[in-house]
């Protein structure tokens, strides 16, 4: 009787066992969201034990009164829109009493801030208005680091930093709404060209902000492939890849919100409702989110260096407060261009007035 009972008992237990084994992506992308954490941890601690997190010089040329007002005004208006952004987001966590979609989403984020500099990992492409509020750069400490004098770019905390919090996340939502949208106007159309029309309205959004803060002297994209490039040749131009592939990231963040489940869970969240621990199912939530934002932002960056490798010779006109020693003169580096070779580490330099590597 016994034995019976435990032949009928058997098919259950199986199938409970086969239920605990099911595939849990959030796992694998929470453990991928935890090393991104752990890297820029140490990122920032290696870069101020460096003694390198100091203010970047404006040197000599003087910043004209327009472009003073631009830089203040976007640095006062970037931390007001971020500390809105995060009043929001804790109220609608209050509302639900547990962590919202909308805050993972504004977490993920601010947590790929760190890469925000990689644009410079080959060679110096980018710089920043050292007028800005900054206290150098954590670049060195990225693990591989190629480009010299890497800690001197000026990145703006309070414009920059302050648009993690605001401008990822509202594009994100932005992209939501477009897709939501979307698919009311074309009920026929399908995911990719829900994805497709959302990252044609961020295109737009981003050479909108974009052209603006170029032409404003609020930063400079050094080194561009010229025939690719809006104003090619001349120190305000700006890179129409960079227009192709960032709204990408963008619109990567606000699918992840619009293809969810009945449940209000994303891709990278599938299985966290069979964690046993209920207290951990929040923070893998949160790192799996983290982790996708990461790779989607590091996806972004491998593509944009692609481009780096065939840029055409920089402008020479840059101004103090923008080349910031990075390269040129005054330096020991040549700024790029195509017959300046791509430095290493421990690679002789060449020299800004074309004399021989040392």
């Amino acid at each position: 009787m016994a034995t019976s009972t435990a032949r009928r008992r058997a098919p259950a237990a199986d199938a409970t066992s086969l239920e605990g084994r099911k595939a849990r992506p959030v796992l694998w992308w929470a453990a991928i969201g935890a090393v991104f954490v752990a890297l820029q941890v140490y990122i920032y601690i290696s870069w101020i034990a460096s003694g390198d997190a100091t203010r970047t010089p404006t040197g000599s040329d003087p910043l004209t009164g327009a472009t003073e007002i631009w830089l203040n005004g976007f640095q006062v208006l970037s931390v007001a829109a971020a500390v809105l952004i995060v009043a929001i987001v804790v109220r609608q966590s209050l509302r639900e009493r547990r962590m919202s979609f909308d805050a993972m989403l504004v977490t993920a984020w601010v947590a790929v801030y760190w890469q925000d500099p990689i644009i410079n990992y080959i060679r110096t492409s980018f710089f920043y208005n050292s007028h800005f509020f900054n206290v150098g750069s954590w670049t060195e400490q990225i693990p591989g680091w190629m480009s010299p004098n890497g800690a001197l770019l000026p990145e703006p905390l309070a414009f920059v930093g302050s648009l993690y919090f605001w401008l990822g996340p509202g594009a994100s939502l932005l992209t939501f709404w477009v897709m939501r949208r979307a698919k009311r106007r074309w009920p026929g159309l399908g995911n990719v060209g829900l994805v497709a029309t959302a990252w044609l309205v961020m295109v737009a959004l981003d050479l909108l902000a974009e052209l603006i803060w170029v032409r404003t002297e609020l930063y400079a994209y050094s080194g561009t492939i010229h025939g690719l490039s809006f104003w090619g040749g001349q120190r305000y131009q700006f890179p129409i890849y960079e227009a192709v592939l960032w709204p990408m990231m963008w619109t990567a963040m606000g699918a992840l919100k619009y293809f969810r489940d009945d449940k209000g869970r994303s891709v990278v969240e599938r299985g966290v409702d069979r964690v046993r621990a209920v207290r951990w199912r929040t923070p893998l939530r949160v790192l799996a989110i983290i982790g996708f934002a990461n790779v989607a932002m590091l996806t972004y960056n491998i593509a944009f260096q692609a481009f780096v490798l065939h840029n055409d010779k920089q402008p020479a006109d840059y101004p103090s407060y923008l080349q910031n020693e990075m390269c040129g003169k005054g330096t020991r580096y040549a700024c790029n261009g195509p017959e300046i070779p791509i430095p290493l580490p421990h690679s002789a330099a060449v020299p800004p007035d074309g004399g021989a590597p040392r």
